[in-house]
């Protein structure tokens, strides 16, 4: 799949199925920055990281650790698409700003 494909398919993907394989894709440096943070988004990382007392411990913890810490070290180099998550999910500005109280990275909010 090229990079275009891969997002669409991680947009799409039925996360009813669980999020093993997307885990399996993102172990991957060639995946584009902004494919990771959308799978980050759409597995509600930035909730269980930085609102835990309110969303408590992701059943997928270590996971979404690996993910977060590959997306803020840089592992993900390829930045040829977009992400927003006002834009691509619905996610409202105050949602985004009670994260930005949280200490959420600017750098998860967009590649």
């Amino acid at each position: 799949m090229n990079p275009t494909e891969l997002h669409s398919y991680v947009k799409n993907y039925n996360w009813d199925d669980g999020p093993e394989r997307i885990f399996e894709l993102l172990e991957e440096p060639e995946i584009d920055r902004a494919t990771a943070l959308l799978a980050y988004w759409l597995v509600q990382g930035p909730w269980h990281s930085f609102q835990q007392e309110s969303y408590g411990r992701h059943p997928y913890a270590e996971q979404v650790a690996a993910l977060q810490d590959r997306l803020l070290g840089g592992f993900y180099a390829r930045a040829e698409l977009t992400f927003s998550p006002t834009e691509d999910l619905g996610v409202s500005k105050v949602q985004l700003l009670k994260l930005r109280r949280a200490r959420i990275p600017d750098s998860l909010l967009a590649p």
